[in-house]
């Protein structure tokens, strides 16, 4: 008997899947649809631009006007990441096995690698947001530098919290949170999928062997 709340959230998020620039390009050039190649040079690509959006920050590089044009961006790659991650780790095989397919994965260490360079992805977007809005925290100074914003972005993730900078704006207070929720999410979920991919040793234990084999 399938649930309710099940269903409904798979199909918000199924939704929320296809509204992302991602799905944009596989529907104007329909022959990336299936590409392995091309969701990995995506998120490849996505990992190098949020990098490069830092540097220019740090550098100054990227004038008033446009800054919060990459931001905007940044902050759409954020939900699209999450909305993915949702979609892969909770919902993707649900949807297959209701609609009587059989769910495969390409390679678990694949998704494992994607996952990892999506976090690091996230860390560097949220370095820039807290670049860009310095202003809404104690130590401005320190958030204006790439190496303390990411600084920053690190221990908010890991959920650290050293306490050496803190939101006193209701901005940064909302940014905070947002990071930390979406932090915690991954890290369990990395870590999950990261045990799974350890080998399981030989036991000696003929109860243990008899359970395993079952």
């Amino acid at each position: 008997m399938r649930s309710n709340v099940v269903d409904i959230w798979s199909e918000i998020f199924g939704f929320l899947g296809h509204v992302s620039t991602f799905s944009l390009i596989r529907k104007i050039i329909p022959k990336l649809a299936g590409s392995y190649v091309f969701v990995e040079g995506w998120v490849f690509f996505n990992l190098l631009l949020a990098l490069f959006v830092l540097a220019l920050q740090d550098f100054q590089l990227i004038r008033s006007g446009f800054a919060y044009i990459p931001i905007i961006y940044g902050v759409i790659r954020v939900f699209e990441l999450v909305v993915y991650q949702v979609n892969v780790l909770m919902f993707d095989q649900y949807r297959a096995e209701k609609a009587g397919k059989k769910y495969e994965l390409r390679s678990y260490r694949r998704l494992m690698i994607l996952s990892i360079q999506n976090y690091i992805e996230i860390l560097l977007w949220f370095s820039s947001f807290y670049f860009a809005g310095r202003e809404f925290f104690n130590n401005e100074d320190l958030l204006g530098t790439a190496v303390g914003s990411f600084y920053y972005s690190l221990v908010t993730m890991s959920t650290l919290g050293y306490g050496d900078i803190a939101p006193d704006e209701t901005e940064g207070y909302l940014m905070v949170i947002a990071h930390t929720s979406v932090g915690v999410f991954l890290t369990l979920m990395i870590i999950a999928r990261f045990i799974s991919l350890l080998p399981k040793p030989e036991t000696m234990d003929s109860h243990e062997r008899e359970n395993a084999n079952k």
